[in-house]
């Protein structure tokens, strides 16, 4: 709005000139590559609770190092199971 970013849940009080950002502006896959990391960190989350303790490191060209510190022990095919068996 008038060259400066802000909400969407702003008010508009006068006329302005307005910009919508999109995944071509470097801000706008910026914010949409935070909100996809704090999604999967809350799936984590749901997932494993608190014995979990998962560290976004550091980014690898399109994709980034998370590291999982905790108690629990990954077994991706006994989860998938899990959750079909829970689906019914």
């Amino acid at each position: 709005m008038n060259s400066k970013l802000q909400e969407l849940h702003k008010t508009l009080k006068s006329d302005v000139d307005l910009e919508f950002i999109t995944l071509s502006d470097a801000i706008g896959r910026s914010t949409y590559e935070r909100s996809a990391v704090l999604i999967l960190l809350k799936s984590i989350k749901d997932i494993y609770g608190e014995s979990i303790k998962p560290i976004v490191e550091f980014s690898t060209g399109n994709g980034l190092f998370i590291r999982m510190n905790g108690e629990s022990e990954f077994d991706i095919e006994k989860d998938r199971q899990q959750d079909e068996r829970s689906c019914g």
